[in-house]
């Protein structure tokens, strides 16, 4: 345990820690001990500097969800500390602003559209599993499809948040009640043992004593000590009830507190889920009226627009670089330069909002403001 920091930076220290705890199911993480981490990563906790252990701290939470109190443990922290360092992560993490743009592939991205949307993905590292991208990526995915789905995700993503995180308060809790279930019944179980074995020594007594009076001995302590033990008895079964007294005392108002807890957090999350739902039925419902008056472009020859191709591509709306989230484009060659052409049949919202349609075949209203402007 006299391991010191030495020339060992912070960044080593956070690959060692990852490469232990990749390597361990769930069960092995509750079963290490100090000196198990100490002997892996090389470094007494007790040696590190508290910035780099709340950075290891932060790092065990999110990545491997390691327990509060396993942290507490490993790195020689308090609760109150490890709590700190926590929240200290996820408030930097909100500060942080976007770095370097990471390609992912247009398909990944629909995939993980979906994933949030179904709620499936409900932060990066959800991602990673499901996606098999690296996690900066994932972060960076993770954090644009909830800002453009915010109107209908991002309320659901926090409250759900906050009740793993209950859950997962609650599960340490649970821990803790069952350490002291499992002491308090070791000590009833002892407490019985010597009661039980008492009764057998008083019984074996009164029978010596019968034994000796009938062949004319008289045992004068006799009845004393069968006086102390049946005292002996009644303490034990008086400290066994105090025991399951205290249990009860102990034990209830924390489950009681779980349970109240738990019921408020689910009703909120439920009134919030309803209104959320009434905003998205009213979004597609939008949508859908959107939707059938576009359609007309595209169905309708007289209503298509004069700048769409046979194939289906806007020879006037041109991109002057490739945008991910845009499918069907097609490069072209244009003064030197590569263009793209966008396949409006794939992309219809554009054409709806497109400053230059013109209808093939249709009229004008009189009331069109092309129209207007034109005799002006």
């Amino acid at each position: 345990m006299g391991i010191t920091m030495a020339n060992v930076s912070l960044e080593e220290l956070i690959s060692r820690v990852r490469e232990l705890f990749e390597g361990l199911e769930e069960d092995e993480v509750k079963e290490l001990t100090r000196r198990d981490f100490v002997e892996a990563v090389g470094v007494d906790p007790l040696n590190i500097p508290s910035s780099y252990r709340k950075e290891l701290a932060r790092i065990l939470y999110y990545e491997f969800n390691v327990p509060y109190r396993k942290i507490c443990e490993l790195l020689a922290m308090s609760m109150r500390d490890v709590s700190r360092a926590v929240r200290g992560g996820v408030n930097a993490r909100k500060k942080m602003g976007r770095t370097k743009v990471i390609e992912v592939d247009v398909e990944l991205q629909a995939k993980a559209i979906e994933l949030v949307r179904s709620g499936e993905a409900r932060n990066p590292n959800d991602l990673v599993l499901k996606l098999k991208i690296p996690l900066g990526s994932a972060e960076q995915l993770f954090n644009r499809v909830v800002e453009n789905e915010g109107i209908t995700t991002t309320p659901v993503l926090e409250a759900a948040r906050e009740l793993d995180k209950l859950v997962k308060e609650a599960g340490e809790l649970e821990d803790v009640l069952a350490d002291l279930i499992h002491s308090i019944e070791s000590e009833s179980i002892e407490l019985r043992e010597l009661l039980k074995r008492s009764e057998n020594l008083a019984e074996k007594l009164e029978k010596y004593s019968r034994e000796l009076e009938g062949q004319g001995v008289k045992l004068e302590k006799l009845p004393d000590l069968l006086s102390l033990i049946r005292q002996l008895e009644k303490k034990i079964g008086d400290l066994e009830k105090k025991i399951i007294r205290d249990l009860e005392n102990r034990v209830i108002p924390y489950v009681k507190a779980i349970e109240e807890l738990s019921s408020i957090r689910v009703t909120q999350l439920e009134n919030g889920y309803s209104g959320l739902r009434r905003e998205f039925e009213e979004v597609k419902r939008f949508i859908k009226l959107f939707e059938i008056g576009l359609d007309r472009r595209f169905i309708f020859e007289k209503y298509k627009c004069k700048f769409m191709d046979n194939e289906g591509y806007c020879t006037a709306f041109i991109l002057l670089e490739f945008l991910p989230y845009v499918s069907g484009v097609k490069p072209a060659l244009r003064e030197g330069k590569v263009n793209y052409y966008i396949n409006v049949e794939s992309n219809k919202p554009i054409c709806a909002s497109c400053p230059l349609y013109e209808p093939r075949g249709a009229q004008l209203s009189k009331y069109s403001t092309r129209l207007m402007s034109s005799k002006t």
